[in-house]
């Protein structure tokens, strides 16, 4: 049993996919390295590439400085960026108008604007859109 165990994490290690998923795509008739990058892909326009939605959530529910938004976001939606992505869409947003930062007991707290909440609610509006026509 445990060279069977072994034999698994080796796959696992070498092929970037699960025993499971691996059966998954073979019983749909698909290689699972066929469809790694287009998922990939896709994972990465739906998180990183918009990052600014997860953040102007975060701060529609409150005020908060960088280290929490960062800390929020792996707990409320299971994944974290890298450390610099996220400051430099903190500045971009604040530079554009969509949030205003505030220094606070020496951190930089931030706050949604109602340019903020109109950009979050449009960019919901056409994820959900997306989502109904595909």
């Amino acid at each position: 049993m445990r060279n069977a165990n072994n034999l698994k994490k080796t796959y696992e290690k070498y092929n970037g996919e699960s025993m499971a998923e691996k059966k998954e795509a073979d019983n749909e008739g698909l290689n699972a390295k066929e469809i790694e990058k287009p998922l990939k892909r896709l994972k990465r326009s739906l998180t990183i590439d918009n990052l600014w939605l997860y953040i102007l959530s975060l701060l529609k529910k409150k005020e908060m400085h960088a280290y929490v938004i960062l800390a929020e976001m792996e707990k409320r939606y299971g994944w974290k960026p890298g450390l610099v992505t996220p400051y430099v869409v903190l500045y971009k947003l604040e530079e554009e108008g969509y949030i205003v930062g505030y220094d606070k007991e020496r951190r930089r707290y931030y706050k949604i604007t109602e340019k903020g909440r109109k950009a979050l609610s449009t960019g919901k509006r056409e994820i959900i859109k997306l989502a109904r026509i595909l």
